[in-house]
C-alpha cells in the first residue's frame, strides 16, 4: 500500500482500530479479548492474552465410553477443517466415509463451501453403542469477483485444450485420494508467503472475455500477491504427492499431503524445488511464486483439501472451529505501526510459565511508543490479533494483509513510502527487531535501540 495520492499527516494521533461488519463472528483474538486493543492497554492485554493462549492449547475432550461429551464443535463454518479426538479404536463415520483414526484418537474431516448442514458424525467406541454428534453449519457470504486480463483460451479452451485440462485434473484428483496415517495436519500451520491477499476462498469468479462475462467455479483457495521469485515455504510438514511445472490452468503445481486426506496445493509457481515422494518439513522452501497458467500477475494460490472437499486455508489460523471472518481493521491517519500476535502464537507465546516471552513482545511495542513520544514524532501504534489485517486509508481501496509468523508488525507511512512487514522468528528478538526496523523506516535513528 503506497498511499501515493495522499500527503503524510503531521498531527499526533493513534490509528483508529475498528471492527468491520458486525454480522460476522469476530476473529478468535477479538472474540476472546472482547475488543481490539491498543498499546496503552498493555497490562490488560498481557493478562488476557495469557488466558487466550492457555485456552487455545487445552486438549479437546474425547468421547468417553458410555459418556455424552462430544469432542466435536456445536457449529462450524462452511470451508472449515474439523479436528477432534475420540476414544482410540473407535469407528467414526461422516458423509458416507469411515474416517481414519490416529493411534491417539485424532480424527479429521472437511466441511464443503456449499455445505448447509446439519452434519452428522457417528462415533462407535470399542465398547458401547454408537453416538451421533450433530453439528450446525454457519453460512458465509460469497462475493462475486470479476477478473479481466486472462488469456481467452484459458477461460473458453478449444476441444484439444479442454481434453488436456481434463487429463491433468484427473492426475491431481488421484493424488488427493491418498490417505496416509501421518498426522502432519495437527501442526500449527504457518503462512507460505507474506503479502497482500488478492483473492479469497469461495468467492464466485466471473471472467471477462472479449467484453463477455463467463461465470466459472468458485475460487478454491487464497491468492497472495507477492513478487515473482518469492520463496514459497511449506505451511506444515508433509509428503509431496504431485509436482508438475506446466499444467495448462495452474502452471507450476505442487501438492503436499499432510495425512488423513488433508493436503495443500500451491499453484502458478515459477520454480519447483521438490519432487514426488520428498518428505518436507514446515518452513522448507518448495518453490517460488510466479504467474504461470491462468494468472493475471505474480501471486501464490494456496488451496487446501480434505480428499475432494475444498477447505479454506484462512480458517486454520483461527483459534476455534467456528471461525470469524471479521478481521482487525486499522484506519491509517498518519505514520502507523501495527504489531500483532496471531493465533499461531500458541506454539511460542505463553509457553513459559512466567510469560517472559510475551512480556518481551509487549515491551517492544511499548518501547516504540515511548521513543516516538519523546522525540515528538506523530506515530500511532496499535496491537491486534487474528490471521489477517484490513488496512483502510481514505481515498484508497481497502487492503488485506497476511499476519505471518508468530509475532510481527506492519509499518505504514501514508503518502511517504510503501508499507513494510517486520517479522520476528520468536518473541525474544521482537523488541530489537521492531526498534531497528521502525527507526529506519520512520527515519528516527535515535529509536534504533528501543
Amino acid at each position: 500500500m503506497t498511499g501515493a495520492k495522499r500527503r503524510a499527516q503531521t498531527s499526533t494521533s493513534v490509528p483508529r482500530v475498528l471492527n468491520s461488519d458486525a454480522k460476522h463472528v469476530p476473529s478468535a483474538m477479538d472474540s476472546r479479548l472482547g475488543r481490539t486493543l491498543r498499546v496503552n492497554d498493555v497490562g490488560m492485554f498481557f493478562g488476557r492474552l495469557l488466558l487466550f493462549f492457555a485456552s487455545l492449547t487445552a486438549a479437546p475432550a474425547a468421547f468417553a465410553e458410555g459418556g455424552t461429551t462430544s469432542p466435536f464443535p456445536a457449529r462450524v463454518s462452511q470451508g472449515a477443517l474439523v479436528i477432534a479426538k475420540v476414544v482410540p479404536g473407535s469407528e467414526v463415520k461422516y458423509a458416507g466415509k469411515t474416517l481414519r483414526i490416529a493411534a491417539d484418537g485424532t480424527v479429521v474431516f472437511g466441511v464443503g463451501r456449499d455445505e448447509e448442514g446439519p452434519l452428522r458424525v457417528s462415533v462407535k467406541p470399542p465398547r458401547g453403542a454408537a453416538t451421533v454428534a450433530t453439528i450446525a453449519v454457519d453460512p458465509r457470504d460469497w462475493p462475486i469477483e470479476r477478473i479481466e486480463g486472462v488469456p481467452p483460451a484459458t477461460v473458453e479452451p478449444p476441444p484439444e485444450i479442454a481434453e488436456r485440462i481434463q487429463r491433468e485434473q484427473a492426475r491431481v484428483v488421484a493424488a488427493r485420494a491418498r490417505d496416509d496415517a501421518r498426522t502432519d495436519f495437527e501442526e500449527t500451520f504457518a503462512w507460505p508467503v507474506s503479502g497482500r491477499i488478492s483473492g479469497r476462498f469461495g468467492n464466485q469468479r466471473v471472467y471477462v472475455v472479449k467484453g463477455k462475462d463467463v461465470p466459472k467455479s468458485p475460487h478454491a483457495g487464497m491468492d497472495i500477491a507477492v513478487p515473482e521469485g518469492t520463496p514459497v515455504k511449506a505451511p506444515a510438514a508433509g509428503i509431496v504427492t504431485f509436482a508438475d511445472r506446466d499444467l495448462y490452468l495452474t502452471g507450476g503445481t505442487v501438492l503436499l499431503d499432510h495425512g488423513h486426506g488433508v493436503s495443500s496445493n500451491f499453484l502458478h509457481l515459477s520454480r519447483i524445488d521438490v519432487k514426488v515422494g520428498d518428505r518436507i518439513e514446515q518452513g522448507q522452501v518448495i518453490g517460488a511464486v510466479g504467474h504461470t497458467g491462468r494468472a493475471t500477475g505474480p501471486h501464490l494460490h494456496w488451496g487446501m483439501n480434505w480428499f475432494d472437499v475444498r477447505i479454506d486455508p484462512l480458517l486454520l489460523f483461527e483459534g476455534e472451529h467456528r471461525v470469524g471472518l471479521e478481521d482487525p481493521v486499522v484506519e491509517l491517519i498518519g505514520p502507523t505501526a501495527v504489531a500483532y500476535a496471531n493465533s499461531a502464537s500458541q506454539q511460542g507465546i505463553g509457553r513459559s510459565a512466567d510469560g517472559r516471552e510475551l512480556k518481551q513482545y509487549l515491551s517492544g511495542v511499548e518501547q516504540l511508543t515511548h521513543c516516538a513520544e519523546s522525540h515528538r514524532f506523530p506515530l500511532g501504534v496499535a496491537t491486534v490479533g487474528g490471521p489477517v489485517l484490513l488496512v483502510r486509508e481514505k481515498g484508497q481501496p481497502d487492503v488485506e494483509l497476511v499476519l505471518a509468523g508468530t509475532v510481527g508488525a506492519y509499518l505504514f507511512w501514508p503518502g511517504k513510502k510503501p508499507g513494510r512487514s517486520v517479522i520476528a522468528s520468536d518473541t525474544s528478538t521482537f523488541a530489537q527487531t521492531l526498534a531497528q526496523a521502525a527507526a529506519e523506516y520512520f527515519e528516527q535513528p535515535e529509536c534504533s535501540a528501543g
